[in-house]
């Protein structure tokens, strides 16, 4: 039993030599673009660049592959990269996707953006009912408690955009009251629009930030995963990261 065990945390502490040596490359399926985490202006995004700084710290290489929503899932399951981006627990189980995950590797900090000269009293999800909401793309499993998706949709006080540039867009031009999005995603597309960004808007903490987890069909992979990304929350290379473009880390 002790030889065993020895034999397995030897193959644990070699796997990055080992990965290294053969020139395998682990690949993890990104959205194709999600400014300033995935696909920033020909950069990788803030996101991409943890995960890979976070294996290389343990000696391993990343190669990022870019899907649209609804392919990334489907490529896991058929064994087309080794791991996923942005997967909750409730999508692993819904999805029966095999693996585990790991450590969270930021938080979205979504939040309700209005416009400041508006003055709205959003103290509670219900207070959202009568105004006009715009979400992201997916965003159904994230909305607050007590905000009612369905009766807003039917009264066309509700809609979705995969374009969340078009998001920012719509409270600017007024076609929003309100947007529920990521606060860093606001803030980058927010700086993109320029002049035609620049009246003052009021944050809203109505929805719980979203933690974004990596699913990881090794174990051993999601184990160095997890000691190279403690390695640069240590080290101070987590926020430099975001430093990089212009960010503040997430909570």
């Amino acid at each position: 039993m002790a030889t065993g065990i020895k034999r397995l945390l030897l193959a644990v502490l070699c796997l990055p030599a080992a990965l290294a040596a053969a020139g395998t490359v682990v690949k993890v399926a990104f959205y194709e673009s999600i400014p300033p985490w995935v696909n920033v202006a020909g950069r990788p995004g803030i996101a991409v660049e943890l995960l890979q700084e976070a294996l290389r710290s343990e000696g391993i290489a990343m190669q990022p592959v870019f899907y649209p929503l609804s392919r990334r899932i489907s490529a896991y399951r058929r064994g087309e990269v080794d791991a996923l981006y942005d997967v909750t627990p409730a999508q692993q189980h819904h999805y029966q996707l095999p693996g585990s995950i790991g450590r969270d590797l930021h938080a979205f900090d979504n939040v309700v953006v209005a416009l400041e000269r508006q003055r709205l009293e959003l103290a509670q999800p219900q207070d959202l009912q009568e105004l006009q909401v715009m979400a992201w793309e997916g965003a159904e499993p994230d909305l607050p408690l007590g905000y009612d998706r369905l009766l807003a949709q039917a009264t066309g006080h509700y809609g979705e955009l995969s374009d969340q540039g078009s998001q920012v867009r719509s409270l600017y031009l007024g076609r929003s009251d309100a947007i529920m999005i990521d606060r860093l995603i606001f803030e980058w597309y927010r700086r993109q629009l320029g002049p035609q960004a620049q009246l003052p808007v009021t944050l809203y903490p109505l929805l719980m930030p979203k933690e974004a987890n990596v699913l990881w069909r090794d174990p051993l992979l999601r184990q160095h995963f997890d000691r190279g990304l403690r390695k640069l929350k240590q080290d101070g290379r987590y926020d430099a990261v975001f430093r990089r473009y212009h960010s503040q880390p997430q909570p």
